[in-house]
């Protein structure tokens, strides 16, 4: 009877961690059910905007695709030079001066000589008459 008291006892263990077993098993199934199937939870915030400012800052070189180069057509000593590498030009507007002191005694000069070279050659077709 000892042997059978003892057995029953070890059965009763025996069922007793068998439905301890069932019933873990049973409470983790269902809490992952319960975590798996929870709903989605959203953290709702207020919409702002805002002006977005951006700035760049480049350093280099810019070529005018509209590049004249022009030249005197005599020779004066310049008197101010009003242009200046990188500025911006606009038509009419005046970039360099000459001193016309000279080129005005020049013009006189020139002048002066045309007035002799016509009275020479008025001279001489008036000598050219008188021979004739």
């Amino acid at each position: 009877m000892v042997n059978q008291t003892m057995m029953k006892k070890k059965t009763v263990q025996r069922v007793c961690r068998i439905v301890a077993g069932v019933v873990i098993v049973g409470v983790v199934a269902a809490g992952g059910y319960m975590w798996l199937n929870q709903p989605e939870r959203y953290t709702m915030m207020q919409a702002s905007s805002t002006a977005i400012e951006e700035t760049l800052s480049v350093m280099g070189n810019v070529k005018s695709n509209e590049t004249k180069t022009y030249y005197a057509m005599f020779t004066a000593p310049i008197v101010t030079l009003e242009a200046e590498k990188g500025k911006t030009v606009t038509a009419g507007e005046q970039l360099v001066a000459f001193d016309t002191k000279d080129l005005s005694l020049a013009a006189k000069q020139s002048a002066l000589a045309v007035r002799a070279a016509e009275n020479q050659y008025q001279s001489t077709v008036n000598q050219n008459e008188k021979k004739c």
